[in-house]
């Protein structure tokens, strides 16, 4: 598998070894506080999940990628992504994103991702607008989650 590529941060997909880390991750404050929840990747239904374990100089500091979305039609993955407390506020969670966009265009070829964002996630809806997702409305399940979405760019046809 292809993995996300970005100037600071380094992706795998999350191992064995790594429950801890998830573990500790799951549990950290304000975990859902950034685009998305946080599915783990030792769900059930992990077909639905593309997970990527995000790393800074080889020490893992978030968790991220796309889950199948039940939002709109169902067809669509939905950005996910949460960092540390200890590594926030700089600037991660932003780099890690546009890297897993540009993973979905280029090595999937979606046509369109979404993201769920609790309106009370003032952090997670500003984000996901500067990287240029649109809302689209309340989920139908939950009124306090808007529903975004960001189309492929036309050049990564």
């Amino acid at each position: 598998m292809t993995t996300p590529h970005s100037v600071s941060l380094a992706y795998r997909p999350p191992q064995e070894t790594d429950a801890a880390f998830l573990r500790m991750l799951e549990g950290a404050a304000g975990v859902g506080e950034f685009i998305g929840g946080l599915p783990m990747p030792t769900q059930e239904h992990t077909a639905d999940l593309v997970m990527f374990v995000i790393s800074e100089d080889q020490t893992p500091i978030g968790l991220g990628g796309f889950v199948r979305s039940g939002a709109l039609e169902g067809v669509d993955y939905e950005l996910v992504c949460s960092i540390l407390p200890t590594a926030r506020c700089r600037g991660f969670a932003s780099e890690a994103c546009q890297a897993f966009l540009a993973w979905a265009w280029t090595a999937r070829a979606w046509p369109r991702v979404l993201a769920c964002v609790n309106r009370a996630n003032e952090g997670g809806l500003a984000l996901a607008r500067q990287l240029g997702f649109t809302d689209v409305g309340p989920r139908l399940s939950d009124a306090n989650v808007l529903v975004l979405v960001r189309e492929r760019p036309a050049n990564r046809d």
